[in-house]
């Protein structure tokens, strides 16, 4: 994959090496890492790689403006100074020209942390996390918004990711507002469907739907043979990994800690239409031990897709249950490698094998990637 800023831009810091390569050297930290700890790993590990870049429908970025030197991009490889960046191969095309056409005309702020988004059908979208004092200058001048609406299909502005409307001639910020910018996908047969997922710009999901659509699939090819009638999910998110799984016949009580994402959910649900056996729950699975306990009775399937600091006090309330309510399987994502081995160190105590593993490349030329693990109670 070619690109101007390799061996500068910190977003890809393996750019240079053969891509073979840096998929062999995240196999083999992977198996070392979970080797040192004593847990076995399968004979068989799948693989999807995502070498051709093209990955990314939504993009974080960084701007700094010092009198007429103006950059957006990210931080180089050293993480001292914003690489200016004009084009990058990761992106999706769909995402390109909306991040060149967005540069024609940065905001007039000194600094800025900005994501940019498009939908799976064309919208563009912008959230523009700003100091308050930028965010009460842009409403007052009102110039540079009124040009980029002229852009964007939405506009997300500060901490709390307030929507951008005109009220009375002026720029003001509404409540926020979730719309489909972002999709899962449902079991249809041998085949996979789309469902539309409700999110903010500035709310989680996975950065492609590429990728996504590959992650799905293996979930679906873990769970699709197994007897299971009932599943807990924690760190549920919007429901990315909740409608799949529910897809397949199964009855998903879905938990979060994030209120907006699961009226999020709830809202994708209704508007769909569709018949899935899924409830969306408030749950703080870190802290609430004893309801988490009981969330957990008569599930024979866990689903955790936890923050890159892992289970934590979550695994404390499965170590204190009896035997014989543990789940049978334990689907485990994790984007973060340290915390998704001690936690399985932990696991591994409670009786837990890995039956399945797959990981996901969906951070080409970077150190990072994505594991799908489906672990088995012996």
């Amino acid at each position: 994959m070619k690109c101007d800023y390799a061996g500068i831009c910190g977003g890809c810091s393996e750019i240079k090496n053969p891509y073979k390569e840096q998929l062999e050297r995240k196999l083999e930290k992977m198996k070392v890492s979970f080797n040192e700890n004593e847990v076995l790993l399968p004979l068989k590990i799948g693989v999807s790689s995502f070498a051709e870049g093209r990955v990314r429908d939504r993009v974080d970025l960084s701007m700094r403006r010092i009198e007429d030197d103006v950059r957006l991009g990210l931080f180089d490889v050293h993480r001292n100074e914003i690489v200016d960046i004009y084009a990058c191969p990761q992106m999706s095309e769909s995402l390109e020209a909306w991040f060149l056409e967005f540069r024609k005309d940065l905001p007039p702020v000194d600094l800025a942390s900005i994501r940019l988004r498009v939908s799976p059908n064309g919208m563009r979208g912008v959230w523009l996390d700003l100091p308050n004092i930028s965010v009460k200058e842009l409403l007052e001048e009102g110039a540079w918004l009124d040009r980029l609406v002229q852009k964007a299909d939405a506009v997300e502005i500060g901490q709390r990711r307030k929507r951008l409307i005109k009220k009375d001639g002026t720029w003001k910020l509404g409540e926020p507002k979730a719309e489909q910018w972002f999709e899962t996908y449902l079991a249809d047969g041998i085949d996979l469907k789309a469902f539309p997922l409700k999110v903010q710009i500035g709310g989680f999901s996975q950065p492609g739907f590429l990728a996504n659509k590959s992650m799905i699939q293996t979930v679906i090819g873990f769970l699709k043979d197994l007897n299971i009638q009932c599943a807990l999910e924690l760190c549920a998110g919007s429901g990315n990994l909740s409608f799949a799984i529910s897809s397949l016949g199964i009855e998903v009580f879905s938990t979060e800690l994030d209120k907006a994402a699961i009226e999020n959910a709830k809202q994708s649900l209704e508007n769909s239409g569709a018949k899935l056996k899924v409830k969306f729950e408030k749950l703080n699975a870190h802290k609430n031990s004893e309801q988490l306990k009981i969330a957990l009775k008569g599930k024979q399937l866990l689903v955790v897709d936890p923050p890159r600091s892992g289970l934590k006090d979550s695994l404390t309330a499965l170590e204190e249950l009896p035997q014989d309510n543990l789940p049978e399987y334990i689907l485990y994502v994790s984007c973060f490698l340290e915390s998704l081995v001690e936690d399985n160190k932990r696991l591994k105590s409670l009786g837990y094998d890995i039956n399945k593993l797959h990981l996901l490349d969906q951070f080409p030329h970077s150190r990072h990637a994505e594991y799908i693990l489906l672990l088995k109670r012996i």
